[in-house]
C-alpha cells in the first residue's frame, strides 16, 4: 500500500528476528528503515528502533535518519533512502532545504 495503516509492534518484529536468526543475532548489525525510526514522536518515551534494540540488546542496531520512500513504479518496488529530515516540536518532521542524504546512526536501547 502507498500509505501504511498499522504499526507493527516491536515485540512482533523481535519475535520474527529471533525465530529467523536465533543466536546469530548476538553481535549482528541490523539496519532499520522505518517511519519515525530514530525520531522521537510526541508522547513516545523511546524511538521505534530504541524499543526494538531494548528487546534484542545483543544485536547492534542502526536507524536511518532520513526519508524512506518505496517507489511502487519499479518492479520490484525500490526502496529509496533520500533527503534528511529534521523534527520540529510544533509541526513535526520536515525536509532540509537544500536536500542532503540521510545518515545511518547507531541506536542504543
Amino acid at each position: 500500500m502507498q500509505f501504511g495503516t498499522h504499526e507493527i509492534p516491536s515485540h512482533v518484529i523481535a519475535a520474527i528476528l529471533t525465530r529467523q536468526f536465533g543466536s546469530l543475532l548476538d553481535g549482528m548489525r541490523i539496519r532499520m528503515c522505518t517511519c519515525y525510526g530514530i525520531l522521537l514522536r510526541p508522547g513516545d518515551v523511546r524511538t521505534a528502533v530504541q524499543g526494538l534494540a531494548g528487546l534484542l540488546p545483543k544485536a547492534l542496531f542502526e536507524g536511518y535518519h532520513g526519508l524512506v520512500h518505496v517507489d511502487p513504479m519499479t518492479l520490484p518496488p525500490r526502496l529509496v533512502l533520500s533527503d534528511a529530515l529534521q523534527w520540529d516540536p510544533v509541526s513535526g518532521p520536515f525536509y532540509l532545504d537544500p536536500p542532503v542524504p540521510g545518515t545511518w546512526e547507531a541506536v542504543q536501547p
